[in-house]
């Protein structure tokens, strides 16, 4: 299965029979088009929604990110360790939490957006 096409994506709105998601200006292909929907409401909705597409799995694999260190960091607690050890890993953790709290954020406005 061959890879997506990298985000961030957005949705352009100008036209009058489809909603057009294509690549972002920031992307490092801007303006490469990704899929048309019907310019309705219900269309627009879902054109935001696949817009936010990229960042909805970056997010979904920080998570799994986030449950993996979680698990190391239960598993160090058993066993002795280094104290030092254990608290730089907790910093990690909570900083991949702030950022994924902010992809989250992110990505359901984008999702959101209408």
């Amino acid at each position: 299965m061959s890879k997506h096409t990298p985000g961030p994506w957005d949705v352009l709105t100008g036209r009058k029979t489809l909603y057009h998601i294509e690549t972002a200006y920031n992307n490092p292909e801007p303006g490469k088009a990704i899929c048309s929907v019907p310019h309705t409401p219900q269309g627009l909705a879902n054109a935001c929604l696949i817009s936010a597409a990229p960042e909805l799995l970056e997010y979904a694999k920080m998570e799994g990110e986030i449950e993996e260190l979680r698990e190391e960091i239960h598993r160090d607690e058993k066993r002795p360790h280094n104290h030092n050890e254990i608290l730089e890993k907790y910093q990690r953790l909570d900083d991949m939490v702030d950022a994924a709290q902010t992809l989250r954020l992110s990505a359901i406005r984008k999702a959101e957006e209408d």
